[in-house]
């Protein structure tokens, strides 16, 4: 996939747009909206382009053929790595900015950037194995293992660590296999754009693997929700509640529609996932709902005030790492 310049160019002005963002937040008093958001918005992005390596290594050590010509557009994600080592460092180490309650902010900035670098190091050669020698066992099963620890690790230091309440259990398994999804899901989207976009039978093949994983979706959030109910515990309970109040009910009512309702309604039949139109809706609701669901694992814990000037900062802040992304991501790598 070839870069477009006009493309390119709006990847660069989303670029400037948010660091002036962050810059200008951190200068009127509103860094702790501005960090806040970046966080959510780089947990999105960076679990994309972890969870497409992911999605690459159990693919190929399943000998899953079949999605050879999704995995060019998901590995593409991998080269958020090295420019999203910079709003992470910010994050990490100007944490009294914008985490109620810091504790041990050198540690976890190791923690987070170590990990971070790690994973993309092991990816890296995960990569050059895979279209070198096209099965690439052991950097695969390496890559896998080290993706379920440091995403687990990202979750508590850059979700759990913000509120009062007790730890979770589920939170970190919660967060890398939604950024699996989500990956899986940009890839589809990505191969959908195509011309032909696919095929009907790969259509079918991924509509599965997404219905399947939208299922586990479920699954993990009832697995959060039914131990903290029946225990009623104030500790716990103030996690899920605390999202479902005010301004965050409604978004919290419209994660569950878009991750889970609706590509489970439009994937429910066989007709459904090969038709290139339903597919793509239901990728793309998983997508926007993920980025809500995002949203939702960290503002609500830092108190973030939804009025008109912390708005705007959100939208300079998404719209910046959005571009870091697509400018991140734009040159496709090459087919094993």
């Amino acid at each position: 996939m070839t870069e477009r310049p006009g493309g390119r160019f709006a990847a660069i002005a989303a670029v400037a747009l948010g660091a002036a963002t962050v810059a200008v937040a951190l200068a009127t008093g509103r860094g702790a909206a501005a960090l806040a958001v970046l966080d959510a918005a780089w947990l999105f992005w960076a679990g994309i382009a972890a969870g497409g390596v992911a999605f690459s290594a159990a693919v190929r050590l399943a000998e899953g053929k079949w999605a050879d010509p999704i995995l060019p557009h998901a590995e593409a994600a991998s080269g958020f790595w090295l420019p999203g080592l910079v709003p992470l460092a910010l994050l990490a180490f100007d944490a009294r900015a914008w985490i109620p309650a810091p504790a041990g902010v050198a540690a976890a900035a190791a923690r987070d950037l170590g990990g971070a670098i790690a994973l993309g190091l092991v990816g890296r050669a995960y990569l050059a194995h895979a279209r070198r020698d096209g099965a690439p066992a052991v950097w695969a099963v390496v890559y896998l293992l080290l993706y379920a620890a440091v995403l687990s690790v990202w979750a508590v230091d850059l979700v759990l660590a913000l509120g009062p309440w007790a730890p979770s259990t589920v939170v970190p398994a919660y967060y890398f296999m939604s950024a699996l999804l989500a990956a899986l899901c940009w890839g589809t989207l990505r191969l959908l754009a195509l011309p032909g976009g696919g095929g009907p039978e790969l259509r079918h093949d991924a509509g599965k693997l997404v219905f399947g994983l939208v299922c586990f979706w479920g699954y993990l959030l009832f697995a959060e929700f039914l131990p903290t109910w029946y225990e009623n515990m104030p500790d716990e309970t103030g996690f899920l509640l605390a999202r479902w109040h005010g301004v965050w009910q409604p978004i919290s009512g419209g994660v569950l529609a878009a991750v889970g309702l609706v590509p489970f309604a439009l994937l429910l039949t066989e007709w459904a996932k090969r038709r290139r139109g339903w597919l793509g809706v239901a990728v793309a609701s998983v997508l926007i709902g993920t980025l809500g669901e995002h949203a939702l694992l960290v503002l609500p814990s830092v108190h973030w005030i939804a009025d008109l000037p912390d708005v705007a900062v959100a939208a300079g802040v998404l719209v910046g790492m959005t571009g870091l992304f697509a400018l991140a991501s734009a040159r496709r790598p090459a087919v094993a």
